[in-house]
């Protein structure tokens, strides 16, 4: 696919691939760790990338949606307080949930997906059994692990924040976040990050993705130019409180610096002192070395790097694909984690299926059974949750409500399984 030699290697043109069990953890593993995007011009390469993102795109999609839940219950805690009152009790308990179960699902997330990588890994068997093939696969296996955790660290993140405000609501009366300073903190931090993972998720999808990656990746390369910006910024800050320590202007330094608004008053300027004099000569500095070179420059090294990832797109495109079916390749459900879905008692319905299938008889009545049999779990679980909403609004037990929590995290990863 892709010769070591470029010089006496001859490219071959693949067009059609026959391997069983091709599209593995390691296959997309090494696909989202490659360097060189020319890998992704191949033909092969997108077919086995279209192939297994048509296996994980609907658990994708749910956990999108899950994500655009929590999001929509944050906004209605934001300006809708008015309605509290006119909701039933079981509504804010609902929304509740949502959102914790959301936090708790992302902090679960590097976590299962991190020992998932790792149990995998430790299974993988090698051609070369000596000593230094042992070595060179247990150093395979955690650097695949840091490349995990270093692309899932978001999740963790959003998760701590999600699971914080969910236990503050849990305190407040109907389960609606109070209107204190340390709750509303929770709630900006939380509508932020939400709103921007919503935004980030949206890179999976190819319309949006060929659109958005460019923008992100354009970000990274300029972290020379932001070393620079940043050691001006702090440079002309620290000039200007020098001059009048005792005023305290460093908001309205940083306000000129980034968008020219003066933080001078006029009245003072007849009355000319020697510090009101050192400050009209540092803004005149300011605003040619900051506002006019350092940002021009800041944004035709910024157009640059938007150019140069333009063309890069596709195989940025694909690379990211392939992180995203590692991703969702060491999900709970797959083979690694049988046992999940014996314990909520949920491939019995699909066991039947595939029994009754194996008639091969197409009528009215075997359709009809196969959806009533694949309807039984969703019931199942319905009537669960509405048992359990039941007890934490009747019975006077505490923290009873994080077993709805959890068992709607459980039945996430069995849905993405699934």
């Amino acid at each position: 696919i892709a010769p070591p030699d470029l010089q006496r290697g001859r490219e071959v043109k693949i067009k059609v691939l026959r391997m069983q069990g091709v599209v593995d953890v390691e296959v997309l593993g090494c696909l989202a760790a490659v360097t060189d995007l020319r890998l992704f011009t191949k033909l092969v390469i997108h077919a086995l990338l279209k192939f297994a993102w048509s296996t994980f795109k609907k658990p994708f999609i749910v956990d999108y949606v899950h994500e655009f839940c929590a999001v929509t219950v944050i906004s209605i805690w934001i300006w809708g307080s008015f309605v509290k009152d006119s909701l039933p009790p079981i509504i804010p308990l609902l929304m509740w949930c949502v959102v914790a179960s959301q936090g708790v699902a992302q902090c679960a997330m590097p976590v299962i997906n991190g020992s998932n990588c790792w149990w995998i890994y430790s299974r993988l068997q090698g051609e070369d059994n000596s000593e230094d093939g042992k070595l060179r696969r247990r150093r395979r296996r955690k650097r695949r692990l840091f490349q995990l955790l270093f692309r899932n660290w978001h999740h963790a993140v959003i998760g701590a924040t999600t699971t914080s405000l969910a236990v503050s609501c849990q305190w407040e009366v109907g389960f609606w976040p109070g209107n204190d300073a340390r709750v509303n903190a929770l709630l900006a931090a939380n509508s932020l990050l939400h709103g921007v993972n919503l935004l980030y998720q949206l890179r999976a999808f190819q319309w949006t993705g060929q659109r958005l990656l460019p923008i992100m990746k354009s970000v990274e390369p300029i972290a020379g130019m932001l070393v620079i910006m940043s050691t001006l910024c702090v440079s002309f800050l620290h000039a200007f409180w020098a001059i009048e320590r005792e005023m305290g202007q460093g908001f309205g330094v940083m306000v000129f610096l980034f968008t020219g608004e003066s933080f001078v008053d006029e009245a003072e300027l007849p009355e000319l002192t020697y510090e009101r004099s050192l400050t009209i000569i540092l803004v005149l500095l300011a605003a040619f070395f900051f506002l006019t070179c350092a940002l021009n420059v800041f944004i035709a090294v910024l157009s640059d790097c938007y150019d140069a990832e333009q063309e890069r797109m596709v195989g940025t495109f694909m690379k990211e694909r392939a992180k995203l079916c590692v991703d969702q390749f060491l999900r709970p459900g797959t083979d690694a984690w049988p046992w999940l879905l014996k314990l909520l008692i949920l491939e019995w319905p699909f066991a039947a299926l595939r029994v009754v299938q194996s008639f091969e008889c197409g009528s009215l009545s075997q359709r009809s059974w196969n959806i009533f049999v694949l309807a039984l779990p969703i019931l199942a679980h319905l009537l669960f949750s509405a048992g359990l909403l039941y007890a934490v609004l009747e019975i006077p037990i505490r923290h009873t409500q994080w077993l709805v929590v959890l068992f709607w995290t459980a039945s996430l990863f069995v849905c993405q399984g699934h």
